[in-house]
């Protein structure tokens, strides 16, 4: 947090700053904010003790071990679930979120009700996948034409299918490479 505060252009997305969530939902610290060309990320700091084993290792002077999971906003989350199963995700966590820090850190105002579903797939590290279904203060898309600097495409890396684009039950784009994106 110190570090983004020393940088310019943020915006937050949590209302009352890191919010610390339930145990039911793994009791880390979040914060939500949005970068200065938009786009929504998310702190997580974990509680001692419950570190998980990836992102366990010594000190260093970068405060950011990594990419946890990517997070999607979908309107039906067993029709989600089923989408993503066909491209071998399994559901690996099914939990519901709510209360008043769900919903200053959404900054959704001070309640929201949030199912949270955890895709992986099988043997893969992180980052997984959540789905997150609101159901109060309810479901919220946008439809994002493909040229906006807010379109956002998930990128699956499949050596067992061709090379193809398209989108989920929610309009999400997601693109299939069978090889590895050239950095």
């Amino acid at each position: 947090m110190a570090q983004l505060e020393r940088t310019s252009g943020w915006t937050a997305i949590s209302e009352a700053g890191p919010e610390r969530l339930p145990a039911a939902s793994g009791g880390a610290t979040a914060f939500k904010f949005r970068d200065p060309d938009g786009h929504p990320l998310e702190f997580l700091e974990f509680p001692a003790g419950a570190v998980p084993e990836r992102w366990r290792r010594a000190e260093t002077a970068n405060p950011c071990l990594g990419i946890d999971h990517s997070a999607i906003t979908v309107a039906d989350v067993d029709r989600a679930i089923t989408f993503y199963e066909g491209f071998g995700f399994r559901v690996t966590g099914r939990q519901r979120n709510e209360g008043a820090e769900q919903g200053r850190m959404d900054g959704l105002g001070s309640f929201a009700r949030c199912e949270v579903v955890t895709l992986r797939l099988p043997g893969a590290p992180a980052p997984h996948l959540e789905l997150l279904g609101y159901r109060e203060p309810g479901v919220i898309l946008e439809e994002v034409e493909d040229d906006s600097p807010f379109a956002t495409t998930l990128l699956l890396e499949r050596s067992d299918r061709p090379a193809e684009s398209l989108r989920d039950p929610s309009g999400h784009r997601l693109e299939f490479r069978s090889e590895p994106a050239v950095s």
